[in-house]
């Protein structure tokens, strides 16, 4: 008992320093409600006055108080009685959390100044470039001479630095609402002339070609064109697209009725698909949507090996033909860059730093692709072609494939290749609305076929190993068709267009990145799948990667990279003339001799093309985060976790799974709600898998405490780290500071992960879980069944042992994540995630096809969509935008204007007179007759008084009588709301919105008025305005918010050193509830319960404060879920670029990440070999076995029986 009264006092002792009182104790409150009775019955009977609700002061005290004097309970409560301590009654004063500066994101309309530093003698030279552009090309503005300049600072210190001049910023449109992201914003609509998508002049229409007459070409009408649009903008037949087709379609003020008659679909379909523009010199005047970018069918003919046959030569092997659909390149690349789109292009690559403040040095920042390394590279390597005097610019191409399946059942499938320009802001590109994918070809798979073919040709089946080769020849063979003889020569020597801005340009297009799964990366680089050299970008070995976390694996054989060479082109060429001219086997050991480096006897299309330029196709392959980390490392990480846990029994799953059902969402989409059993793992997709790595220390805390606290304390170690590094990892803008980092939190993972590997799963003897071992008695029984056998059913149903491991190519690759975002930016703008989504788009597109050669009509249904859509941005009503939230994004917060619910505060709280939210002892005056028993009044509407007087006069310090009798509120009503939008500005300078709601989404977070912690945390309860005023001013809408408040707890360690999130808890007594302004709150946060600890009732029994979902309890600590998106990591990391109102609050968080994570250094023992470091780990290692091995015996108690010990450590400081 004396330990919880300890505790129950430190959880007081917040509102010492941050709400406004404290409670009396049980010594001063009889005597002092004895003397307020008198002199309130002596004062009334003198005056006769009648009660006055505007004179309650909001003194009050304790429930504990309440009940120890009255005799009785309101509220039941089953812990022990404790008794507070002596106190003074405190003086009256008014504190507040510190008040927010809202800061907009910087304006990019920078000016330019030319840079101060001139050109060393090293450098080269520029040349004065003189403008004369070729007939028929338009005259083009004189280019400045190209000296190296920079941006002025803007006022979130940022600027940029060009090498050569831009000859157009593609910012000078901006507003704010170009980096404003919540859908709920509102959307600045552009007015445009409907001419203004054909061009400069309406006489441009009048030249083409076709019929112009009709502005709606080539469909009849403009009621055709609105139907068909809307048929293509629909993605399923929702009550949503019921209301577009509505407004847009019908309401339309040029619908008419009878511009149907005769209407068919299809026909109006064929139009669409038989529109044909010739390829002429003067067709860069016609619309984006009259153009010869078409789907085209073709052919490949792949060479048909058998081993121990010998040919002639490769060119006398018969051949399997294989059709599939693709668009030419050189149209595909040049329509996007004629698009409208193009106008946000960057055509000139930049470095952007970042100046923190007028003492600190600038640092680069990362993010975009046209501020990456590899870019800025790319335009330096650019030769210009003699006698032209265009701007040359790089159009950075950015590749991605993968199969897909079509439908949920059947084997209807799709392997799709996408590219994107990099010149468009990864912002806009990784929108599915913003339509920037751009289909280019559709793969075909090896077809079935090929069986038949080849035993007609040979008489046998085709070994996997044949199959295998076919499948890397085919894939090659389509490249080879795509990367034609003219797109060769546009990449070398560069293409002359007019682009979608106006200007003319040469553009050379460069292929940045390719992203892709595992499989597809192999498959696309022509490497051997698991082979000696297991990754696509350096030479590491299989069994170098058991070093993984020492400085040998990290830094050494990571560094050695593949290169591309002549030498590699002429080996693989004499391995098919073995394979085709002597017979020798596609897999053989002679032809891995020939071959080594783990290489396939495949011709590879981007070797053929980039290494005749100088490059190295190698270089292409970017991380992919999606599926080396979270469907990787992390899902194999989750699953041994999982089988951890069995050994312990079904309970110990059932437990997490509670947990992780138990947690709340957060956001539109951020933290979804995990209804299902985690554990299973059942239709996971990558999100849902990020979803669990973010609360995944909460969930799995304590549950292994039966074997040791040191085997749980390493697991949380671990979990900690995995979601720092996912965080991380996933940052859309990484400053030199942020990126080193990274690199310290990659040193720490591997090292984890090899201890892990090594000495915690060992003591567990893990086997499949039940799902695995399902999995695997089916396929045993497909296998048995082709054979025409049987399986033997009990020896199936015992699972076998599983082990963790971390020799995979997906483990190894975290290592290189740091050296990637500094090379090709961060990891958003390569992510194969913007590719799976557009996924979405051509599942759509084959739900609309007959399901019979879907990939012909897949391909004509992307076409009229694109060319529909064309037409819709070039005919724009703004009348016909629709109408969204009225929630500006320069708003800090929004709450409606709405009187839907009014509230009588002072009906209100006699209604509500026995809630323990607000219950307090009358200290002064009442606004009821006393009687003979003691009376109870509410806390909330004295409270509030002195919240709206605060907010009508901020200077007042202290709160009287006098000023309480002067507040005026209209009609004695308050109005409440449902939500609260609050907006904020993000760390990589964006604008964002939380949207709160008390019944769901309620805690929020302030700036702290103290030096301890940065933040005070908040739930909010109810959220109101009124029309107040004081005598003799005018009425003022005042926004207020009623809610409840956290206290940090100052005895655990939390943070980065200590590997776990901050810890807060619920405050009890007089501080417990107050009004807040809502224009203090920094946004929303997400709290997650501490599932291995209490749940109490002592700290507020039922009340109407309470959520839903509570049961009436609350846990006595909740972790501050500092992983719940990125800008709430780097809101407790520090340094974030938008943050500034907060930059010199969260120091203290720097310097925290800084000592975790040893800024500065390369490694984590530089001074040392790595054999040093190897031993240093074994001696962790060691360490924590003889942990383990000594444990004492209150170690190994369950979970369940250490709630005493948690209480113990319980303690909150001030907020």
């Amino acid at each position: 008992m004396n330990k919880k009264s300890d505790t129950r006092r430190q959880l007081n002792g917040h509102q010492s320093r941050c709400p406004k009182r404290k409670p009396l104790t049980s010594r001063q409150l009889p005597a002092l409600i004895e003397t307020e009775e008198d002199e309130l019955l002596e004062m009334n009977e003198e005056n006769d006055l009648e009660p006055n609700l505007w004179s309650l002061q909001p003194d009050v005290t304790n429930d504990a108080a309440i009940n120890k004097s009255s005799g009785s309970s309101d509220v039941p409560n089953d812990d022990p009685p404790h008794t507070p301590e002596d106190e003074p009654l405190p003086e009256k004063r008014i504190r507040k959390p510190r008040q927010l500066l809202d800061f907009l994101p910087s304006d990019p309309r920078l000016t330019l100044r030319q840079f101060i530093t001139m050109p060393t003698s090293d450098e080269r030279p520029t040349k004065r470039r003189r403008v004369q552009t070729p007939q028929p090309l338009e005259p083009s503005t004189r280019l400045p001479e190209p000296q190296p300049f920079e941006t002025e600072i803007d006022e979130m210190g940022l600027f940029r630095r060009y090498k050569i001049p831009p000859s157009r910023n593609p910012d000078h449109h901006f507003t704010i609402h170009h980096v404003s992201d919540a859908p709920t914003f509102i959307r600045e609509t552009e007015v445009r002339s409907p001419l203004s998508g054909y061009g400069p002049t309406a006489q441009e229409i009048q030249d083409s070609p076709e019929d112009s007459t009709n502005l709606f070409f080539p469909f009849l009408n403009g009621s055709v064109f609105r139907l068909m649009t809307w048929y293509y903008s629909a993605k399923k037949l929702t009550l949503s697209t019921l209301n577009t087709l509505v407004h847009s379609v019908i309401l339309a003020p040029t619908f008419k009725r009878e511009d149907f008659e005769g209407f068919n679909a299809f026909t109006e379909n064929k139009r669409l698909d038989d529109l044909h523009i010739p390829s002429t010199d003067e067709s860069h005047s016609l619309p984006p949507w009259l153009s010869t970018d078409k789907w085209r069918k073709s052919s490949v003919h792949l060479p048909l090996p058998l081993t121990a046959h010998r040919y002639r030569s490769e060119s006398h092997a018969p051949t399997l033909q294989v059709d599939f659909y693709h668009r030419d390149f050189v149209e595909a690349f040049k329509s996007g860059v004629q698009d409208v789109a193009a106008r946000e292009f960057h055509w000139r690559g930049y470095e952007l730093y970042w100046k923190p403040s007028e003492e600190e040095p600038a640092q680069r920042v990362y993010g975009e692709v046209y501020t990456s390394n590899r870019l800025l590279r790319m335009e330096e390597k650019i030769t210009p072609v003699e006698g032209c005097h265009l701007e040359s610019a790089v159009v950075p191409l950015l590749l991605y494939s993968d199969g897909t399946q079509l439908a949920n059942f059947g084997t209807a499938s799709l392997w799709p290749i996408y590219f994107w320009f990099g010149g468009l802001s990864k912002y806009t590109r990784g929108k599915p609305t913003s339509f920037s994918a751009n289909h280019l070809a559709y793969l075909p798979s090896v077809p079935d076929l090929v069986k038949d073919k080849y035993n007609e040709l040979f008489g046998k089946t085709p070994t996997p190993a044949v199959i295998t080769f076919l499948r890397r020849e085919l894939i090659q063979a389509v490249w080879n068709h795509i990367l034609s003889d003219e797109f060769k020569a546009i990449y070398k020597s560069g293409l002359p267009v007019k682009c979608g801005d106006g200007t003319w340009r040469r553009l050379y297009p460069r292929f940045f990145g390719y992203s892709a799964g595992y499989k597809e990366r192999v498959l696309v680089s022509g490497i051997k799948d698991m082979g000696t050299w297991l990754d696509v970008t350096c030479r590491i070995m299989k069994k170098q990667l058991l070093k993984i976390g020492t400085k040998l694996h990290d830094i050494i054989w990571s560094s050695n990279f593949r290169v591309d060479s002549t030498q590699q082109q002429s080996r693989i060429t004499r391995a098919r003339k073995m394979i085709f001219e002597k017979g020798f086997a596609v897999n053989g050991k002679a032809i891995d001799q020939v071959l080594g480096e783990s290489v396939v006897p495949v011709r590879n299309a981007f070797s053929s093309l980039l290494l005749p330029q100088g490059e190295n196709y190698y270089d292409i392959f970017v991380r992919d985060i999606m599926h080396e980390f979270e469907l990787g490392v992390w899902k194999g990480a989750f699953t041994h976790l999982i089988r951890m846990l069995y050994t312990y029994g079904a309970h110990s799953v059932a437990e997490v799974d509670r947990r992780y059902r138990q947690v709340s969402p957060f956001g539109r989409d951020t933290i979804r709600r995990i209804r299902n059993d985690a554990s299973s793992m059942s239709s996971l997709a990558a999100r849902d898998l990020e979803d669990l790595v973010q609360v995944a220390g909460p969930c799995f805390e304590g549950l292994f405490r039966n074997t040791s606290r040191s085997i749980d304390s390493k697991i949380q170690d671990l979990l900690f780290t995995m979601a720092c590094w996912h965080a991380s990892a996933k940052m859309r803008l990484h400053t030199e500071w942020s990126l080193d980092i990274f690199r310290g939190i990659t040193r720490s993972l591997t090292q984890q992960i090899r201890i892990f590997a090594r000495n915690v799963c060992p003591q567990f003897q893990t086997r499949a879980t039940p799902k695995e071992a399902a999995a695997e008695t089916r396929r045993k029984a497909a296998n048995a069944l082709k054979k025409g056998g049987t399986i033997d059913v009990a020896a199936s149903n015992t699972p076998k042992i599983r082990s963790f491991h971390i020799d995979t190519p997906k483990t190894h690759s975290l290592v290189h994540y740091p050296a990637s975002i500094e090379e090709y930016g961060t990891t958003d703008s390569v992510t194969t995630q913007i590719g799976e989504q557009e996924h979405i788009r051509s599942k759509e597109f084959y739900q609309r096809t007959n399901k019979n050669s879907y990939e012909s009509q897949i391909a004509q249904h992307e076409r009229r969509g694109t060319r529909s859509r064309a037409m819709q941005q070039a005919l724009a009503d703004p009348a016909e935008e629709e109408i969204l939230p009225d929630t500006s994004p320069e708003q800090h917060h929004f709450i409606s204007n709405t009187r839907h619910q009014p509230l009588n505060p002072f009906m209100w709280a006699q209604e509500h007179q026995e809630d323990p939210a607000t219950k307090v002892y009358l200290l002064t005056t009442c606004p009821i007759p006393l009687k003979a028993e003691l009376t109870l009044v509410k806390d909330f509407v004295p409270k509030l008084m002195d919240h709206l007087i605060s907010r009508l006069q901020p200077d007042l310090k202290e709160i009287t009588d006098t000023d309480r009798g002067r507040l005026i509120i209209r009609d004695d009503m308050i109005f409440e709301h449902k939500t609260l939008r609050i907006n904020y500005t993000t760390y990589d300078n964006r604008r964002e919105q939380d949207t709160i709601n008390p019944k769901r989404h309620s805690d929020v977070m302030f700036l702290s008025n103290e030096d301890d912690h940065p933040y005070w945390y908040y739930r909010i309860v109810k959220i109101f305005h009124a029309m107040v005023r004081l005598h003799g001013q005018e009425f003022q809408r005042i926004e207020f918010l009623w809610g409840r408040w956290y206290g940090f707890d100052y005895t655990t360690n939390s943070g980065f050193a200590a590997k776990r999130m901050h810890q807060i808890g619920f405050v009890e007594g007089d501080g417990a509830f107050d009004f807040t302004d809502p224009k203090d709150v920094l946004r929303a946060v997400h709290l997650i319960p501490q599932f291995a600890g209490a749940r109490v009732s002592y700290l507020l029994g039922p009340s109407i404060a309470r959520r839903e979902d509570e049961g009436d309890q609350d846990y006595e600590r909740y972790f501050v879920n500092m992983f719940v998106d990125r800008d709430m990591f780097v809101r407790f990391t520090g340094g974030g670029i938008g943050h500034r109102a907060t930059r010199e609050a969260t120091r203290c968080f720097m310097s925290d990440v800084e000592s975790a994570y040893q800024l500065g250094t390369t490694g984590s023992d530089d001074s040392d070999d790595s054999d040093k470091q190897d031993e240093r780990l074994d001696d962790e290692d060691s360490d924590l076995e003889d942990s383990e091995d000594g444990s004492s015996g209150e170690d190994d108690k369950v979970m369940g029986e250490e709630h005493d010990v948690f209480d113990d450590s319980l303690g909150f400081g001030s907020l």
